[in-house]
This record gives C-alpha cells, structure tokens and sequence, in this order.
C-alpha cells in the first residue's frame, strides 16, 4: 500500500504485486528488507522493480533520507528513486540506486552497456575486430549495499551466442577477483580438468563491473538434494584440485580474525536469543581449542562460500565451481565444514534426521584425501561443521528471516554441541568409518 501510494510514483503505473526478495537483521539497529514489485502502466506495459529499504530505529529514518538524497540520483524505471516513509520510519532506494553500489547505474543502462561497455567485453571474449550484434541483460540478483550480478547474453556479428556475468560490489574488489580468477584459469589443475571453473573476461573500472563466462550445468541443490555417490566423490576430488592450486590473495583467514567472527556470532545470538546465551557461551568455549589449532593448518585457497548452489553438475556429470568473489586463504577445514554444516542445516529443515547426511560427507571426505587433499581426522572434521553450524548457519538463520529458519537456530545449537562431544560427524547405520589419515 505505501509503495502503491508513493506520489512520485509516474503516472500510468501502478503496483499489481509485492513479494520479499530478502531480509537483513541488524539486531539493535535496523532492518533491511528487499522486495521485488511487478508494476504495470496502463499501456499494459509491465515492469519488475528492486526496492531495497531500511527499516530504522524511530526518528532516525528522516536523517537517513536527508543524506541519500543529497547524492546523485539515479532515477528507477517508474520515477521513484530514495523515498522516505515516516508513519514506518522507513527509507526506500528504487533501483537502480543504491548508495554504495555505484555500477548499478551502468547495470540499467542498457543502450550504455551495448554502445560503451559490451563491445570491450565481446572482443575479450572472442578477439580484437569482434562485433556485437545484439544483447539481452537480467539482474539476476542484487544484495543492497553488498553486490549484484546480471546475466547477459551476447550475439556476436559472427559467431555462437555466448552467456556471461557482470558483477559488482560494494568493497570494488573486481580487480582482485579478476587476478585470483586468472590465476585458476591458468593453473595446471585447470588445464588438466581437474578444477573448472568460470573464464575470467575482465575488469572494467569505468563501468565497475568485473566480468566472466557462465559455466555450463544447474546448481547441484537443483538436480541433487542429496549427494550421491558420484556426486561427493567428484566434489572431493573438486574441491582437492581447488585447495591444492596456490593463489595469491589478499584476504586470509587467520585465528585472530576467526575468534573476532566468533564474539560477534555469539554476541549477536545472545541478543536475539537471551535464553541461549548461556549455552552460546558454552559452544564457544569448547571451540577454542580447535580453533588455536589451526595456527599450525597450512593455509590453502578456499572457496570460501562453499554450498550447492555454487556447484554445478554439467549434462556430461562434471562439477564446477562458481561464485569464487569469496576466494581466500586458510585452513581447508573451513571449507569441509562449511560443505558439511549445510548439509546438516538442509537435513533439518527437511525434517531428516542429520545422519541422513553422513555417507555422502564420508565419502566426499575420502575422495578429497585420496585426490591429495589437507589430511584431517573425524575429530578435525566435526569441530569444522560445528564451526560453520555455528558462525554460518544459525547466524544466517538469526539474520536473514526466511520462512521457518528462525526455529532452526536451537537445533543447529544442539547438532554442533553434539558434533563436539562425539569428535565426529553424526552416525549413521549406512556409513562407515572414513579412512584414517595422519595429521
């Protein structure tokens, strides 16, 4: 109703549909939800609008739209661009503005992109002289204040269609990305096919956007639930390729910084949770010990957003990695964990019982060791998954506010304790005991 009544909605449209695309809670601070509206004018014609707004804290949300309004707008589709809702105490930014994404102006200018950006993207792709013919652009997702990325398809004058991404991020980290990007591309693991991944194109700083070819297949949580066996042996041989090519990053994962994300975990679930305060407390310090250990880890290249949407299976049944804007250094334990924890997460909010999980995780962490990944013992692989089950998984759950996670948070709490306790991943009557390798 509020968006529907905005005034300087253009006229002609109106708001025929608004649904959720995301949330962001920042206890104590405000509340950032996302939403997609299907607007129609009156000449039939139907646009889809990114609105990202900022629920604040009362009185704070004039102050807000003050300073938003004092940059450089760009304007939406249907004319609105910040608005401000006070009986809500809720600012609104229409895309494609957005206060500290700044290519998605170069994002919603399609006749820009064709004349001024693509042209240098299509000769990066198929050589100097290469012409383009025709493009179609789709935001396909868009993080406020974070990230965004659009797919493009382009007709080349001569030539096959080809698909490509273009992202942008708040942190301008595209130059990065594309280095770290180029350096798989052109590692013997790559070469060999035992890593695929997507081809870097390049960075464009004009436009800020960083661009790479699509990978063929479908995420693996699309065709594949649950991990099969070919699956998890492909994926720890995957993954064992990825760990094993040295990249230079930037970012690293050290214990210091790892124990900062637990504090702020565990001060964050305790202020939306005060009954389990205690209990975080308690998880907390079992971690500890685990965590002072990988001082002595070597450190690797990590995906460092490993889960199934981020996996590919192409028609032919090889995996690939995607979104790699993550890439860092650090302890592999971190990526087994994270692969681990969210298949436990995705067992509870099946309603399975988490040892449903455990044959495909032994498996993929057999084929990981026998591709000559990091060696790791049952008891280093349970303080991973607790690890991520805690700092990703039941954090997210807090945060993020989709349908039923919220009273998965105590349950993923029960699941790390227990993975604590047993010092291995949950038992189960189909698995086996994984082969032992030395730390």
């Amino acid at each position: 109703a509020h968006f529907a009544a905005e005034p300087t909605l253009a006229p002609g449209w109106r708001v025929a549909r608004c649904e959720v695309d995301r949330i962001k809670y920042r206890p104590g601070r405000n509340l950032a939800v996302s939403y997609r509206l299907c607007l129609q004018h009156s000449d039939c014609s139907v646009v889809q609008q990114f609105v990202a707004t900022r629920w604040c804290a009362p009185g704070e949300s004039l102050a807000r739209w003050t300073k938003a309004t004092a940059q450089a707008l760009a304007a939406s589709a249907t004319g609105p661009t910040v608005t401000h809702h006070a009986a809500l105490d809720l600012v609104a930014h229409w895309w494609p503005h957005d206060p500290k994404l700044k290519a998605t102006a170069a994002l919603a200018d399609e006749a820009a992109l064709q004349q001024r950006w693509l042209p240098e993207v299509a000769q990066a792709l198929a050589g100097p002289g290469t012409r383009l013919a025709q493009a179609r652009v789709e935001l396909v997702q868009l993080v406020p204040e974070h990230r965004a990325t659009a797919r493009v398809l382009l007709v080349l004058a001569a030539g096959p269609r080809h698909t490509v991404y273009a992202k942008a991020d708040a942190e301008g980290r595209g130059p990065a990305t594309q280095a770290a990007m180029q350096q798989l591309w052109d590692s013997p693991a790559r070469h060999e096919g035992r890593l695929v991944v997507p081809q870097p194109l390049l960075w464009q700083a004009g436009s800020g956007l960083h661009w790479q070819c699509a990978v063929e297949g479908r995420p693996l949580l699309d065709v594949a639930p649950q991990l099969g066996d070919s699956d998890a042996d492909a994926l720890g041989r995957l993954l064992a390729a990825l760990h094993g090519t040295p990249v230079a990053l930037d970012r690293v994962e050290t214990p210091a910084g790892l124990q900062q994300r637990l504090d702020e975990v565990v001060a964050t679930l305790s202020q939306v949770l005060p009954a389990q305060a205690a209990r975080l407390q308690s998880l907390a310090q079992a971690l500890l010990p685990g965590l002072r250990a990988l001082a002595d880890a070597p450190p690797v290249t990590l995906h460092g957003d490993l889960h199934p949407r981020n996996v590919l299976r192409a028609p032919d049944g090889r995996l690939g990695l995607i979104d790699l804007d993550s890439l860092r250094q650090g302890p592999a334990l971190l990526d087994l964990g994270a692969w681990a924890a969210d298949a436990l997460y995705r067992a509870q909010l099946e309603g399975r019982p988490a040892a449903s999980a455990t044959p495909a995780l032994l498996r993929l962490a057999q084929a990981y060791a026998q591709a000559g990944g990091a060696a790791a013992t049952p008891a280093q692989l349970a303080w991973a998954t607790a690890w991520q089950l805690l700092c990703q998984r039941a954090w997210r759950c807090a945060v993020n506010l989709k349908p039923g996670r919220f009273a998965l948070v105590a349950p993923l709490l029960d699941t790390a304790q227990q993975l604590l306790m047993a010092r291995a991943w949950p038992s189960s009557a189909r698995a086996t005991a994984p082969r032992e390798v030395a730390a």
